[in-house]
C-alpha cells in the first residue's frame, strides 16, 4: 500500500528546475521580507486565491480531483520547506503531528487570515520535492470563513510547451512562462530528483522563498508542479 502511495506522489508531483547557477534549496529568508508588498505590475495578472505563506517558503491549499467539501483541507509546499529540517535521501515523513501556520491571501494577493497544520501528510526528498500537510479545517470551513477556493491537483501529466505560471505566497508576486523540457533525472547535492520541469526563458525567473509556490495552467487553479530550484 505504501508502495502504491509512493509511486502516485512520484507521478503527480513533478518538480520544477530552471538552469542558473544557484543551489536549489531555499534558504531561510529574514523575516522582514515577508512584509514586504510587491508592485501591483508583478501581483495584477495573477489569481491568489488559495495561495498561503510560511515562515521562509510559499505554499497553496489543495484538493484532490475527488475530494469532498467536507474533507480536511490540505497545504503543498516543498520537502525542504519541511519544519525541522530536509528529510534525508531515501526517506520520508508520513502522517506526523504537525501544528505549522500558514498566512492565506485572497485573490488579489492581501493577507486576509492563518490556518493551522495538524499533521504531515506525506513528506519528501527522494526523487521529488514535496510536503503535503492536513489542516485542522474543513474545505467548506475555508469557503465559509475566507471566501476562498482550494486549487486542484491535476491527476494528468503536463505537456511540453504548455503555459503555466508560478504564484509565491512568500513574495505575494507571480511569474508567468511556459514547460520548456521535462529533465528526467536532476542531481543536486545528495538529492536525485526525476521528471523534473524546466522553465522557458525569460518569464519564471524565481528567487528564494518562492520555494512551495504551486506552478498552475495559465489562467486556471490546476496545480501541475511545485516550484523548488533555480
Amino acid at each position: 500500500e505504501l508502495e502504491g502511495m509512493m509511486s502516485k506522489w512520484m507521478l503527480l508531483f513533478v518538480i520544477v528546475w530552471s538552469l542558473g547557477a544557484f543551489r536549489a534549496i531555499a534558504l531561510p529568508l529574514p523575516k522582514e521580507f515577508s512584509s514586504i508588498v510587491p508592485p501591483a505590475s508583478l501581483t495584477a495578472e495573477y489569481n491568489f486565491e488559495g495561495i498561503v505563506a510560511l515562515s521562509n517558503c510559499s505554499g497553496s491549499i489543495v484538493r484532490y480531483e475527488s475530494s469532498r467539501d467536507g474533507d480536511h483541507a490540505m497545504v503543498l509546499t516543498n520537502g525542504h520547506c519541511l519544519e525541522g529540517g530536509f528529510p534525508t535521501p531515501g526517506t520520508y515523513v508520513f502522517d506526523k503531528p504537525s501544528t505549522r501556520k500558514f498566512k492565506i491571501l485572497d485573490p488579489n494577493s492581501n493577507v486576509i487570515g492563518a490556518l493551522q497544520a495538524t499533521k504531515v501528510i506525506y513528506s519528501t526528498m527522494s526523487r521529488t520535492d514535496v510536503t503535503l500537510y492536513e489542516l485542522q479545517e474543513t474545505f467548506s470551513d475555508i469557503l465559509a470563513k475566507f471566501k476562498i477556493n482550494a486549487l486542484v491537483l491535476s491527476s494528468k501529466h503536463p505537456k511540453e510547451n504548455d503555459p503555466i505560471e508560478v504564484i509565491s505566497g512568500y513574495w505575494r508576486r507571480g511569474y508567468s512562462c511556459a514547460i520548456e523540457a521535462f529533465v528526467s533525472q536532476l542531481k543536486e547535492d545528495v538529492f536525485t530528483f526525476v521528471d523534473s520541469i524546466r522553465y522557458s526563458r525569460p518569464g519564471c525567473d524565481v528567487i528564494g522563498g518562492t520555494s512551495g509556490s504551486p506552478i498552475v495552467y495559465k489562467g486556471t487553479r490546476v496545480v501541475i508542479g511545485i516550484n523548488n530550484t533555480i
